[in-house]
């Protein structure tokens, strides 16, 4: 029976669904989960069709324009994921679906799909959620190889997600050891047309595994039946803008709707995933670790390293020998360029970024000022711009400085460095310093000594999850390294350190949970940023004010804290301030927190964002 109606969303933060009329000629060609044009706010739109009706109670509706697909892009189960994470993330459903699919689907051209060699099968197997702890990566792919066959035996497929891009070529060439079949590679920084030409060969059937980064979550893989996450605490996973979803909560929605295993492979879980644990909610399988390096600490409280060098004496020492009997060593400190901090000895005048009001880092390599959060970059200035003073004094250590530093002190050994830029490990260095970009090529370069030279700065960080973080590098690096692990700190009495040392998993998590349990934090109560910037101080303050009013009057479901400036309270000349709110309601939260919005006054020059547990 043909519907004259439809109930359509787009991929904008607004509410729907909304009527549109249809068509006598299109009313026996649309169908749910097609894309179709519609006129929007005196544009034409995407419009995604989520329902089907005879009859409205809005008058004088506008028509839909054409349909875009002879057959359903999105099929009923998107729906329902994209529907519940519209309702947990914040987001709209609109915004929701457009993640979900290829940039060409985003746009209002025809495009043609062929699903009639499509077939669905039952589930052979019972759906489980298990956490495969691999603290020594040794065994990961061995494991990560039997349930891909035991997926294949089941005539199912499977989505084998990375955090990193750097991953992909090992999952491929692992998967093909065990596989014939093609596995599609789901990344963003394909082009759009190669990204819809591998989407197209799965939604068609042609391909049942897919191997990708964060947005291969979505990928439309037919007969699901196996998720796989690796390394979910990483950071890579959470998408930092609208919509704030986490690959990690996305995968346990879709596994949920679509009746599949669900399969966690980690070095150092997250807090959240080990307390589920405890709860029985997730099964764990672990492996017994091996060749696990020694770990030094040096308490910096008995050295100056303003005074002497950033090498502390013991490292220097160990260098020395580590040298003589022709080990590699890697220095980390994860600070890019030469210095850090470039002040004025007359006036005291740090030299700033104008857009972003962070210091200026120094390249001694391109003898440039750049900002770090822009790439802003300026000329070294031969004189301070406050006071015209010419005597302006480098401060603060990068690893350009550290370079320098180690040339004098190992003036015969062969130094390179390493960071984000970097594209190869230079092979025949005996030092190489580098920051954390280290991390994606340590498992190939496996160096003899590894030492951190200041671990405090990752403790210190504006994130409630920087004692996960720092534990996870340790751990990382005792393994990486061959030998022997350095660790230069002032905190060496840390629960986390002491952890890490004795390679004591269940030590870190007890005292990492009773924290987050006596802060109230994840996973205990959930936090919701609501963010608010613009270019006018004064402005975005006052407008966050009023609506932090709101939110307390009607804050029945969650606490809400006064507005704060961000941790980075100016960013691409952009001033930004956060309220926060805790609470264990989420989608209700939300609910309550979208009705606010939408009768808030807000002004056109200030952005407005919702991000759940950023």
């Amino acid at each position: 029976m043909p519907f004259p109606f439809a109930h359509i969303v787009v991929g904008l933060p607004v509410e729907g669904p909304f009527d549109y009329a249809l068509p006598q000629h299109l009313q026996e060609k649309v169908a749910v989960g097609q894309r179709v044009r519609v006129p929007f706010h005196g544009a034409q739109r995407v419009g995604f069709v989520v329902g089907l009706a005879d009859k409205s109670a809005v008058q004088n509706l506008k028509l839909v324009l054409a349909v875009l697909e002879d057959q359903p892009s999105l099929a009923e189960a998107v729906l329902r994921l994209t529907k519940k994470m519209s309702e947990y993330c914040g987001c709209s459903w609109g915004e929701a679906i457009e993640t979900s699919l290829p940039r060409a689907l985003r746009k209002p051209k025809i495009v043609e799909l062929s699903l009639s060699n499509v077939k669905n099968t039952a589930a052979a197997s019972k759906p489980e959620t298990v956490l495969f702890h691999d603290p020594s990566r040794r065994e990961r792919w061995k494991y990560f190889q039997e349930r891909i066959q035991e997926t294949k035996v089941q005539e199912q497929g499977a989505i084998i997600l990375v955090p990193e891009a750097s991953m992909i070529d090992e999952g491929v060439a692992q998967f093909k050891k065990v596989m014939p079949a093609t596995a599609v590679i789901f990344d963003k920084k394909i082009k759009p047309q190669e990204e819809w030409q591998q989407w197209k060969m799965v939604k068609e059937g042609k391909v049942a595994f897919v191997i990708g980064t964060r947005s291969a979550v979505f990928a439309p893989v037919a007969n699901l039946g196996l998720i796989i996450v690796f390394e979910e605490d990483n950071s890579a996973y959470k998408q930092e803008q609208s919509p704030f979803y986490h690959v990690r909560d996305v995968a346990r929605m879709r596994a949920e709707i679509e009746k599949c295993s669900l399969l966690f492979i980690s070095t150092t879980p997250s807090a959240e995933i080990w307390h589920e644990l405890s709860n029985g909610i997730i099964k764990k399988v672990s492996c017994v670790p091996e060749d696990l390096s020694s770990m030094q600490l040096v308490d910096l409280s008995n050295y100056n390293p303003a005074k002497t060098s950033v090498i502390s004496f013991p490292l220097r020492n160990l260098m020395e020998k580590s040298l003589a009997g022709k080990e590699r060593i890697v220095l980390l400190l994860n600070r890019k360029g030469f210095s850090t901090v470039t002040r004025c000895n007359q006036c005291g005048q740090a030299l700033t970024c104008p857009r972003c009001n962070v210091n200026l880092t120094y390249l001694y390599s391109k003898k440039k000022m750049v900002c770090r959060m822009c790439h802003y970059t300026t000329a070294v200035p031969k004189i301070c711009p406050q006071c015209k003073s010419p005597y302006l004094r480098a401060l603060g250590t990068g690893i350009e400085k550290l370079e320098s530093e180690a040339a004098r002190i190992f003036p015969m050994a062969r130094i390179a460095r390493f960071d984000q830029e970097s594209s190869a490990a230079p092979n025949n260095a005996d030092i190489l310093i580098a920051t954390q970009a280290v991390f994606r090529i340590l498992d190939g370069y496996r160096a003899d000594v590894v030492a951190i030279l200041d671990f405090d700065a990752q403790l210190n960080r504006v994130d409630f999850r920087s004692a996960q973080k720092a534990f996870a590098s340790l751990i990382f690096l005792r393994y990486a390294a061959k030998k022997k692990l350095v660790v230069q700190t002032y905190q060496t009495n840390s629960y986390l350190i002491e952890a890490a040392k004795n390679s004591n998993f269940d030590l870190f998590y007890e005292q990492e949970i009773k924290l987050r349990e006596e802060l109230q934090l994840p996973p205990f109560k959930h936090l919701i940023a609501v963010g608010l910037r613009g270019r006018e101080e004064q402005t975005v303050l006052e407008q966050a004010q009023a609506l932090y009013e709101r939110l307390q009057a009607d804050g029945a479901l969650y606490e809400a804290s006064d507005p704060q400036p961000d941790h980075l309270a100016k960013l691409r000349d952009q001033y930004r301030f956060t309220i926060m709110l805790k609470t264990t309601a989420v989608a209700e939260t939300f609910v309550q927190v979208k009705a606010i919005l939408k009768d808030f006054k807000r002004k056109k020059s200030t952005i407005i964002t919702v991000n759940l547990d950023p």
